[in-house]
């Protein structure tokens, strides 16, 4: 089994993108970070105006605490186990 595909949409000045991928550094969550700045108008089009944001699965959804990202992790790796 694979690890989740975790994206992390962040802008270089953001005290709350630093903080989160501090948090998943600490955790050893593997993820990939992007400069939002690139992605502005696909975020948009997709409901996201607020960083950090993160995408898992194909799904964008901001970023609220990490209590919610380890749940979508969860929820995310035990679906894989039913594919």
């Amino acid at each position: 089994m694979s690890k989740p595909d975790l994206i992390v949409y962040t802008l270089e000045n953001c005290p709350s993108c630093k903080l989160l991928i501090s948090q998943l550094k600490k955790l050893g969550i593997k993820y990939t970070e992007i400069d939002a700045q690139l992605h502005v108008d696909y975020l948009n089009r997709n409901g996201v105006y607020h960083v950090p944001a993160l995408e898992l699965d194909g799904q964008l959804f901001f970023f609220e605490s990490l209590d919610q990202l380890m749940e979508m992790l969860d929820k995310q790796k035990h679906s894989s186990k039913h594919r």
